[in-house]
């Protein structure tokens, strides 16, 4: 049935009106409308733009709205956190450009609290990295420890005391992958990022064009990797917030811009990661994409090394990329050094039992158990 509610739902996101209501003839059928609405991250959306929701079944009427007000209230609470953020920013000179999901918000949505998320992805640049960690220490903020094989960024969170917590990821490069780093630099994003004054007056945001590019990107990665929401990891990768985003993002490319995406596209041999996510975006609104730019890039030489790694589930296979496209001597050695030498608490969480062993033990086994895995054909 996840089919059914997952097409009425797109069809209620979409601009042809409201769709018929599914038939949910089980307690089980309505536990999963609640799931999939979770996993697609629309409860306030859709309780904003759906007219009939007096017509639900109460039992996800009431989750669907009491998951909305929730939204909203987390929306409220980390906007202040946000803003006294970039006050500590500005006072310091700092250039902080915010990427993804709160980006968004505050740039292409009506309403920024219908564009759920988790946390804000911030870019630095990496010369004023320590000066950031010393702002975000004395605000408050905590260091999560870092998950292994993390390069170029790092999750900060924050306890509101009253049920939220919020996490600031922190980078200095825009995406994590060096081989993706070829087409997103940090240095260009930087350079072409535009003011977000909707968020803060200091604040900048990540170009539309980029923007609609990184947003393709992690899409192909959780496609890969999965999505996980409240602990669970859903094996998918198409949510609705994320086409939404798509359709709001082409809705504000001029044709300058459009332009730019096709050469950008054509540069990188990405059209294909392109044209799947101008897809979904006409699938909400037919003309939200100009058909002469889909046309072009549809005729545009698709693969390369970018497409191969975007659409690689190998590990081993992807590791390799990445160290090839890794910048100098310098990046490559600390690249394989990240990789070869875990942090504690990864070791202790993938050993358990040993977790009282002494750290170069660990380590040993550690390298041993990599080893053999990446000896593996094929291995993930």
């Amino acid at each position: 049935m996840a089919p059914q509610i997952d097409s009425w739902l797109a069809s209620e996101m979409g601009e042809g009106g409201s769709a018929c209501l599914p038939d949910f003839y089980s307690d089980a059928s309505i536990d999963l409308a609640i799931r999939r609405i979770r996993f697609h991250g629309i409860s306030l959306a859709l309780c904003d733009t759906v007219k009939n929701v007096d017509k639900w079944p109460p039992r996800l009427r009431g989750s669907v709205l009491d998951e909305a007000q929730m939204q909203a209230l987390w929306e409220e609470s980390h906007l202040r956190m946000l803003r006294q953020l970039f006050d500590a920013f500005e006072q310091e000179g700092i250039q902080a450009v915010v990427m993804k999901g709160t980006a968004l918000a505050y740039s292409v949505y009506g309403n920024p609290a219908w564009r759920r998320r988790g946390d804000s992805d911030i870019l630095i640049c990496e010369t004023r990295l320590e000066d950031a960690r010393r702002i975000l220490r004395r605000d408050g903020f905590n260091l999560s420890p870092p998950p292994h094989g993390l390069l170029f960024q790092e999750s900060w969170y924050f306890d509101t005391g009253i049920g939220f917590e919020h996490v600031v990821d922190l980078h200095w490069r825009v995406v994590d992958s060096p081989r993706l780093q070829t087409v997103l630099g940090a240095d260009d994003m930087l350079e072409n990022s535009i003011p977000l004054p909707r968020l803060h007056s200091s604040a900048w945001a990540a170009d539309p064009v980029r923007a609609l590019v990184q947003g393709a990107f992690n899409q192909c990665e959780h496609s890969i990797s999965g999505y996980a929401i409240e602990g669970e990891k859903v094996p998918e990768g198409d949510r609705l917030i994320w086409t939404m985003d798509y359709r709001y993002l082409c809705r504000t490319l001029d044709d300058e811009q459009w332009q730019e995406l096709v050469r950008l596209a054509e540069r990188h041999e990405i059209s294909a990661v392109i044209c799947a996510a101008l897809d979904q975006a006409r699938a909400l609104s037919e003309d939200c994409v100009p058909k002469p730019v889909f046309a072009q890039l549809a005729d545009r030489r698709q693969g390369g090394k970018v497409m191969s790694y975007l659409t690689q589930a190998s590990r081993r296979r992807r590791i390799a990329s990445d160290l090839a496209a890794s910048r100098g001597i310098g990046d490559k050695v600390s690249y394989v050094l990240r990789l070869m030498l875990p942090n504690d608490d990864h070791l202790r969480s993938t050993f358990p039992h040993a977790r009282n062993s002494p750290k170069f033990l660990l380590r040993l086994r550690w390298l041993v158990r990599a080893m053999f895995r990446h000896l593996k054909p094929d291995s993930a």
